[in-house]
């Protein structure tokens, strides 16, 4: 799975980036103030479940096809508007929430996002970040 980099206008630290669950992560940010004017923006930690591997049958136009559907849902997040070019966010990771896991069938995946406000699966900039059991 790919995700985007930071955009070359965006500054952002996150440490740790391998932590246990309950555990809580830092997020430094910097912008220029006219790209966070521009449109508003949502940062946060987020934890992805991507479902791979559903085959279903009958699609449309091929009553007898059969086709593979992904799907991904958002599990776990903590969004923060983004109102200044600069500062820090503290996020912590639920103590119940999954753990960073890659499987045939389904993978979480933990991460800070910088999305487009409430637009879920739009993310601008994605880093990663390792969830241990």
């Amino acid at each position: 799975m790919s995700w985007p980099e930071p955009p070359d206008w965006l500054r952002l630290e996150v440490e740790p980036r391998r932590l246990a669950r309950g555990g809580t992560v830092t997020v430094a940010f910097d912008a220029p103030h006219d790209r966070i004017a521009e449109y508003p923006r949502e940062l946060g930690l987020a934890c992805l479940a991507h479902h791979a591997g559903r085959f279903k049958t009958g699609e449309v136009g091929n009553p007898g096809g059969r086709f593979r559907v992904d799907r991904q849902d958002v599990v776990c997040a903590d969004w923060r508007l983004l109102d200044d070019a600069e500062g820090e966010f503290e996020f912590t990771v639920p103590g119940e929430g999954p753990y960073s896991y890659e499987g045939d069938v389904v993978s979480f995946y933990w991460g800070v996002w910088l999305r487009a406000e409430a637009r879920v699966l739009d993310r601008e900039a994605y880093v990663a970040v390792v969830v241990d059991p």
